[in-house]
């Protein structure tokens, strides 16, 4: 993968310095992965957190991806950022959808959820002020995209694996691996 773990944190081998602190009792998993190796969540201590900073919080665009194996349903969080001081902005991936919210708008895009892996792959764009794009790619394939709405603002809030954010709670028991960020919307 493209992290690899030291002393309760996992790495970020970019050189961008974003490395990530691991909470509970995580497992590390070197025959079950998609790269290297995965993080094995236990959905109810373990998740990781990686401190805000505007290399994972662009003001315009970013793709984040990620692949996971496991819960094919419910309401866990594999990947989840609150935006800090409001509801704007707002992103969770989980099991078989990616929500994508605000105070005014609240996109649910489906995808088939799956113990086997899968490849999560979600674009954010500002396009201009109050316009956004938002696509999601499960395994390569378009799962649904929405344009035209107020979701991306400035994202200035810390980002979570295998929990919801800020209020640390829906903790999920996938297994993740090789997740990325960009800070422009690929394409």
């Amino acid at each position: 993968s493209d992290n690899e773990t030291a002393a309760n944190q996992t790495l970020d081998l970019s050189g961008n310095g974003n490395n990530a602190a691991l909470y509970g009792n995580m497992r590390l998993n070197s025959t079950s992965a998609v790269a290297g190796k995965s993080l094995q969540l236990d959905g109810s201590t373990t998740f990781v957190r990686i401190t805000a900073s505007s290399a994972i919080n662009p003001s315009g665009a970013r793709t984040i991806a990620i692949w996971k194996r496991g819960a094919s349903s419910g309401n866990n969080h594999i990947v989840s950022q609150d935006f800090s001081g409001g509801i704007d902005g707002n992103l969770a991936i989980r099991p078989a959808d990616v929500l994508s919210y605000n105070s005014v708008n609240y996109t649910t895009c489906y995808f088939s959820g799956s113990t086997d892996w899968q490849h999560i792959v979600v674009i954010q764009n500002r396009v201009s002020a109050g316009q956004g794009y938002f696509a999601v790619f499960a395994n390569g394939a378009l799962a649904c995209n929405a344009t035209g709405l107020n979701y991306v603002t400035q994202w200035n809030s810390d980002l979570f694996l295998g929990a919801r954010g800020m209020v640390v709670d829906a903790y999920d028991s996938s297994t993740i691996d090789d997740f990325k960020i960009w800070n422009r919307a690929l394409s």
